[in-house]
């Protein structure tokens, strides 16, 4: 079984796939990424030449998706994430529109609103993710994934969707 980190990293990448290529059904989406990460070789991935060492142990990429070997491992946490940001992805956005009234969801760098959607679903939809974990798991994925200082940006919309769209009971 993954780490949720490592169900977080894997749908960020998954769902990525999905902004450029629309699929029937989640389970299509899902199968069709680890086709191609297990065609690949783990020669073509390299990470270890330019992760910077303090981010190795945070997004450990070769142990998540650098070869085939975790396509056949069951991970309920990626399957969710994968699954209820595709269901949800028009309320999400709109969620995010109104918080970030000057940008347009479509203005968004890719990998930002997808780590926005997944922490999203993670706080609204898993009872045992508290919001601010859902958060900080954005804000370091993005550290490592997104654009140069977008973990900050990231940070500011989803603590105000998150504080507007959280039930207080929890």
């Amino acid at each position: 079984m993954w780490s949720r980190r490592k169900a977080r990293i894997a749908a960020l990448q998954t769902l990525f796939q999905h902004e450029f290529q629309e699929f029937e059904t989640s389970e299509a989406l899902m199968a069709s990424f680890w086709d191609v990460i297990c065609d690949m070789e783990e020669e073509d991935f390299s990470p270890d030449e330019y992760i910077p060492e303090d981010y190795r142990e945070t997004v450990l990429l070769d142990e998540v998706i650098v070869t085939g070997r975790f396509a056949d491992q069951q991970n309920d946490h990626y399957t969710f994430l994968v699954t209820k940001v595709i269901e949800e992805e028009y309320e999400i956005n709109r969620m995010i529109s109104g918080i970030s009234k000057s940008w347009d969801v479509s203005r968004l760098g890719k990998v930002e609103i997808i780590l926005m959607r997944i922490a999203i679903v993670e706080a609204l939809y898993c009872d045992d993710v508290p919001v601010i974990t859902a958060i900080d798991e954005a804000i370091e994925i993005s550290k490592f994934y997104a654009g140069h200082d977008s973990y900050t940006f990231i940070n500011g919309v989803l603590d105000k969707v998150l504080k507007e769209f959280k039930s207080p009971k929890n």
